[in-house]
């Protein structure tokens, strides 16, 4: 009996005892003075109606203060305007900021979290946003530079969802912009999603992402002690199920449509609590603070269930049932449930697991509650549907368990909608795959690295004559022409480094005979980058290879025709007036190939395109050939005359060039020359031969005359002298006359010698005769 007596005096010493050192060490903590940012983020940190701070994170914050003999000034701004200050160090610390490495290297983080969130998707009840495919080409609000904002966009990244996102500087703002049309959804992390549906009526729908933990930071490099000195706080709060830190939470997280209390009126009926019970407990005994004991014990279960069951992203529903009996209501769901069925929460209570499920698949109820009862647990899939009837598919998780002497079912729920989908896709897709690999033409195989084959297509099987059986597990070497094995590996090399894709043709052996095959490969990796097989896409090309060896033989034929030609040859651009085209013996006129120059330059040594030009005569008006155009003209660096066929021909690409011809005449231009002299020529002779025979019957008669003058005239007589000179002239003109027929070919030409000296005597009278009397 003693020992209970001096029990409570015992403790009330101790507490005044601890009282005393608690102030001691407070007022020899150093005296700092802290500039802590907030901004509206209810009820993780607002700013209420009188300007002072409130919320989790500075009450929390306050707490510590008030332990460490710290100064605080709250500083209000928005959220980006905080992480602004907070980097330029205008503030000491930020609350409420989600670690990421980019936010890293400029900050210094806590590692104890005050909560942890994950963000969520919040809409209007009639939007119909079920889930995050329902999203695609929907606006959605974000808070700018909201961590959950980048999470979500790396989300809709990975589902091939395009949303437009709309970035707003506070969370009421994105709940407004929801509310008023601005945005189809906004993206809130659930604690404050939570809060905010008191204020807005938002519907939070199963469209949950990225848990994260809500740290303090400071600036980078600074504060570190500061920062060290919170997480030992929290540590020390967080193992205490009874601290000031649980108090707080409860304060914000406690019965829905309650004004919270504040932790300061908790703390001081704690403290007003614990006098009473260091009162009662000089008149309690020893067995009351083991009661207490199993009491705490079963509030930290009870929390930490709790907290399982209002966090959990599923649907958990909660009814007792017996075997036999009607199916009863629920005794309990969470938020989750409410949403994802329709119902509000009074809704859910009122009515029984027979009410979510889809009329055909009633019957299977009462089959998984028999073997609940059996197995005392079961996980099996059905078919629910929402309060408007819309059906859609869940997973069932269903565990039996003992309540109040009652067996009660806990059920949990999770809407397997966007997996189904999934799954049907992808059976879609693997029909698809399977129809085309059935149906495909081209050939179609995996192989291993040693080429041995994993996997081939019918296609394949038919092209080689082969049964699956017979072909896997075979190197398809064998199949390859011998000649083109060396080619073939030297391809392959190329799928062991980017882009891992390689292409080859070669010969192979096929049931109809040796055939070219035209192949491209791709690597497959595995987790770790290395490649662990290779598919292959083949194509019979030996039609096209027959085709090409036409083709060239062709080409080079014509080729051949075009170089053997005795003149040039060359297409150029209508428009550009580029050579695209000249033929060898254009080529050997010019010395050089001079393709890609332009024409008038290099054929005509102009700057700017002939006179003669015939480009904007080869097309009509609606752009069709005009035919052939003829002309002919002398090229100023060769020198050499030539006649030019100028058309319009479509080209390789489809567009209409100009095609030349020209051939040297040259040559024929000379013999020309010399005809026409030769037709001069010819019609002087034939003048000449006319007036030969005129002047020779004159002249037949002044010889015959001079001859009878001389018969009658004696040779003293001064006149027979001067008709003598009359015949010898006469007889000189005759010889003239003959040469000009002869000349005409009228005439046969008399050879027979000359006396020179007769001939130059006879020369000099007449010049004399002719010669004035003052030359001597």
């Amino acid at each position: 009996m003693s020992s209970v007596r001096k029990t409570p005096a015992f403790i009330a010493l101790l507490f005044i005892l601890i009282s005393f050192v608690t102030a001691l060490s407070g007022n020899a903590s150093s005296d700092i003075t802290l500039r802590i940012g907030v901004f509206q983020n209810k009820p993780l940190s607002y700013v209420d109606d009188s300007g002072a701070a409130q919320g989790i994170y500075p009450d929390i914050i306050r707490e510590i203060a008030r332990e460490e003999n710290w100064q605080l000034t709250f500083v209000d701004d928005s959220w980006s305007g905080n992480l602004a200050r907070l980097e330029s160090g205008d503030i000491d610390l930020m609350v409420s900021i989600v670690y990421s490495e980019a936010r890293d290297r400029i900050f210094d983080f806590s590692k104890e979290p005050v909560v942890t969130a994950w963000g969520q998707v919040y809409s209007t009840k009639d939007s119909g946003i079920l889930s995050i495919l329902d999203l695609e080409g929907k606006s959605v609000a974000v808070m700018e530079k909201d961590i959950n904002a980048r999470h979500f966009s790396e989300l809709c990244r990975k589902f091939n969802v395009n949303s437009r996102l709309v970035s707003l500087p506070t969370y009421d703002d994105v709940c407004n912009a929801v509310m008023n049309g601005l945005a189809d959804a906004g993206v809130i992390n659930n604690v404050n999603g939570e809060f905010l549906k008191s204020r807005f009526p938002l519907y939070s729908t199963p469209i949950m992402f990225s848990p994260v933990n809500a740290l303090f930071a400071a600036p980078e490099k600074k504060n570190s002690e500061i920062i060290k000195r919170i997480d030992q706080h929290l540590s020390e709060w967080r193992k205490d199920h009874q601290s000031v830190y649980y108090q707080i939470l409860a304060g914000y997280f406690g019965t829905p449509g309650k004004e919270r209390v504040s932790y300061r009126l908790v703390a001081g009926i704690l403290s007003v609590a614990a006098v009473l019970v260091v009162a009662l407990l000089a008149l309690t005994s020893l067995f009351r603070h083991q009661v207490a004991e199993r009491t705490r014990a079963l509030s930290e279960s009870e929390e930490k269930y709790r907290m399982l069951f209002t966090n959990s992203n599923d649907a958990v529903m909660v009814h007792q049932s017996s075997p036999g009996e009607k199916l009863q209501n629920f005794i309990e769901v969470n938020d989750v449930a409410c949403s994802m069925y329709g119902y509000t929460r009074e809704e859910m209570l009122n009515i029984s697991v027979k009410a979510l499920v889809d009329e055909a698949h009633e019957e299977k109820i009462y089959h998984v509650l028999e073997q609940i009862y059996e197995e005392k647990s079961c996980i099996f899939e059905n078919v629910h549907h929402r309060k408007n009837k819309d059906p859609f598919p869940v997973e069932v998780s269903a565990y039996l368990f003992d309540f109040k002497g009652n067996p009660t079912i806990l059920s949990i729920v999770r809407d397997i909608t966007e997996r189904k989908q999934a799954e049907q896709a992808l059976r879609e897709s693997e029909e698809k795959y399977r129809l085309l690999i059935e149906n495909q033409i081209d050939l179609v195989v995996k192989v291993d690295l040693e080429g041995h084959l994993q996997f081939v297509s019918p296609s394949y099987c038919r092209k080689f004559g082969k049964t699956e059986a017979e072909l896997l597990g075979q190197a398809f070497w064998p199949l390859v022409h011998p000649d083109d094995e060396a080619v073939t590996r030297q391809a392959m090399e190329g799928l062991f480094s980017s882009p891992r894709k390689a292409s080859v043709e070669h010969r192979a052996m096929t049931r109809e005979g040796c055939k070219w095959l035209a192949w491209v490969g791709t690597a497959v990796t595995d987790d770790t980058g290395q490649v662990v097989s290779i598919i292959a896409v083949g194509r019979d090309i030996t039609e096209n290879k027959e085709f090409e060896a036409a083709l060239q033989t062709s080409q080079e034929t014509f080729l051949s025709v075009l170089d053997s030609i005795n003149a040039t040859v060359y297409v150029s651009d209508i428009d550009t007036y580029d050579i695209y085209f000249m033929n060898k013996h254009m080529r050997d006129v010019f010395g050089a190939d001079m393709t890609g120059q332009k024409c008038h330059e290099v054929f005509r040594n102009s700057s700017s395109p002939c006179v003669r030009c015939t480009n904007h005569l080869l097309l009509d008006d609606q752009g069709n050939p005009t035919g052939v155009h003829v002309w002919d003209d002398q090229n100023p660096i060769t020198k050499r005359w030539y006649i030019n066929y100028d058309r319009a021909i479509k080209w390789t690409d489809g567009r209409y060039v100009r095609l030349q011809i020209a051939t040297d005449i040259t040559d024929f231009k000379n013999m020309e020359s010399e005809l026409r002299q030769a037709h001069k020529m010819e019609s002087i002779g034939t003048l000449a031969g006319g007036i030969a025979h005129d002047f020779n019957n004159i002249l037949s008669i002044i010889i015959g005359y001079a001859e009878l003058a001389l018969d009658e005239i004696p040779d003293w007589s001064p006149s027979f002298q001067n008709i003598s000179e009359i015949k010898t002239a006469s007889l000189r003109a005759k010889d003239v006359v003959r040469q000009l027929l002869s000349f005409s070919r009228k005439g046969e030409q008399e050879h027979r010698p000359l006396a020179l000296s007769a001939i130059i005597m006879e020369s000099l009278q007449l010049i004399r005769a002719s010669t004035p009397s003052s030359i001597e």
